[in-house]
């Protein structure tokens, strides 16, 4: 009969001791190191987003030291390599897109107005790109941006 209110207070306990030590991670107040290997392992999950809130998080009340400096670098290469992929793919769809002036292809395209359908879904997908660049740079500024 005894049991169950022991057992009552120790589950309450418990939850209580877990939705604590939840606000103080996410309000900022557990060691860097914590903060530091959560960012690291969003980054391997590819959730750049959570790799920056982790990296701001270890940075909350505290000074930058090596091990932060290293992240964000890390945080910005990884950044940086999908700026680079964007980029490249752009240029790749804009040489699809482009005929030489003495080629058939252009010339089907000027008279005929064959692939139109084909230019237009190349544009879109292209500025679907350019969007994906525009919300990078914004990640980038929040890596860069004081705590």
């Amino acid at each position: 009969m005894s049991f169950i209110p022991v057992f009552l207070a120790k589950l309450s306990l418990a939850i209580s001791l877990k939705l604590g030590i939840d606000q103080l991670s996410k309000k900022g107040y557990m060691p860097r190191s914590t903060y530091i290997s959560r960012a690291l392992a969003a980054l391997e999950e590819d959730d750049l987003d959570g790799a920056i809130h982790n990296y701001r998080l270890a940075l909350k009340n505290k000074e930058p030291d090596d091990k932060t400096e290293m992240t964000r670098e890390i945080i910005s290469c990884a950044l940086d390599n999908r700026i680079k992929k964007l980029e490249d793919k752009i240029s790749a769809l804009e040489e699809e897109k482009k005929a030489p002036f003495f080629s058939k292809k252009f010339w089907k395209r000027k008279l005929m107005g064959f692939e139109q359908d084909k230019i237009k879904r190349i544009d879109q997908e292209i500025a679907g790109h350019k969007k994906g660049i525009e919300v990078l740079e914004n990640l980038r500024q929040q890596l860069n941006e004081p705590v």
